[in-house]
């Protein structure tokens, strides 16, 4: 079957080979024609992968969006009744502010990025998991986060399960200007939620029961260049999270390392947004400060760049690469992610 014929296809697919090397990918899924609808397979036509070498399940126009969206409601159906089922008590606190700017955002041009720590493997899925079945259905409130490639990319088995569940693919060691960031900046600068664990790894004491577990690791840089590079400035809500550590402890073996314990206490902590003082949940002077604090950041940034017109209008995160080793620019990204990292920390709730 030629692609581009009359009928229409949603499929879910796998690759043969990797697609570097083959640049088609052989697919299976239902295909509706003359009003019939069989099982079928083919090879698509040659595609071009995306700037981080992920491969989305999602094409273009509204059908490539619900088959995602669909994807992701299958996975999350999985993760609902471990937390609500499986756990003794799944409490979250705030939710409704994180609704409310994915339902209702001040400025609809301006990205959304929650920051929380990071305790577990488990982390991203089980967060999510307590969202409104609702948001899985529309893909443009489901968040996007950033994946390690050696964790969650390792064949191409799996590879897709993340990658279709809008996780960006990220290369350890390659530093802030890997194209999984200009990639993450791209959903930004459309509106759309990034979710990020700024310290990079999992924080829990498994990893080194000799040594006191900190509370929080130091920021990777990253998280500040998606705040400064951004052509809108993101709104940014703190989250924290508590137990998961107790569900996937580090330092299990095979194959105990990979399956949760049940009958855990767990808290999640949504915060009101660090910048955003417009918004109708908050409007205190700390927050304004903030924003301030946020907006000295990125004014000071956007100053190094050597272009006459760079104080005015916004500016594509393309021309912010002659600062990937300017002096200046390294400290106002080392600041920013300090003083991201004391946010979050002063989010945490009392003990």
């Amino acid at each position: 079957m030629k692609p581009g014929g009359v009928g229409w296809r949603w499929c879910w697919w796998f690759q043969t080979q990797p697609p570097a090397v083959m640049g088609t990918s052989l697919r299976l899924g239902l295909h509706s024609h003359g009003g019939r609808t069989e099982t079928t397979a083919f090879i698509d036509r040659p595609f071009t992968p995306s700037s981080s070498g992920a491969y989305f399940l999602a094409g273009a126009g509204k059908r490539g969006r619900f088959a995602m969206s669909v994807y992701i409601a299958s996975v999350m159906s999985v993760f609902k009744p471990l937390l609500y089922y499986g756990m003794r008590d799944a409490r979250v606190d705030g939710l409704p502010i994180l609704l409310d700017l994915l339902d209702r955002r001040p400025d609809p041009k301006r990205g959304l990025i929650t920051i929380s720590n990071h305790i577990s493997t488990l982390d991203d899925p089980m967060v999510w998991g307590m969202m409104p079945f609702r948001t899985y259905l529309d893909t443009t409130k489901a968040r996007w986060t950033l994946g390690a490639a050696d964790i969650l990319f390792t064949n191409r088995w799996i590879a897709p399960l993340f990658q279709n569940g809008q996780v960006i693919k990220t290369v350890r060691g390659d530093g802030i200007y890997q194209p999984a960031m200009d990639l993450a900046l791209e959903k930004l600068n459309h509106a759309q939620w990034l979710h990020v664990f700024p310290e990079g790894r999992v924080n829990q004491s498994a990893l080194d029961p000799s040594q006191p577990a900190q509370e929080l690791l130091r920021f990777k840089w990253g998280i500040s260049r998606l705040v400064l590079e951004s052509m809108h400035e993101p709104i940014i809500v703190p989250i924290w999270l508590k137990g998961f550590d107790h569900v996937m402890p580090e330092g299990r073996r095979a194959p105990w390392k990979m399956m949760p314990r049940l009958n855990q206490r767990l808290a999640v902590t949504i915060s009101g947004p660090i910048n955003n003082p417009s918004a109708s949940h908050s409007s205190d002077d700390a927050m304004s400060q903030n924003q301030l604090h946020i907006r000295d950041f990125r004014t000071r940034y956007r100053a190094l760049l050597s272009r006459p017109d760079s104080s005015s209008g916004p500016v594509d995160y393309h021309e912010y690469t002659c600062l990937k080793d300017h002096a200046e620019a390294k400290q106002i990204r080392m600041d920013l992610a300090s003083f991201l990292r004391s946010r979050l920390l002063a989010s945490r709730p009392p003990s």
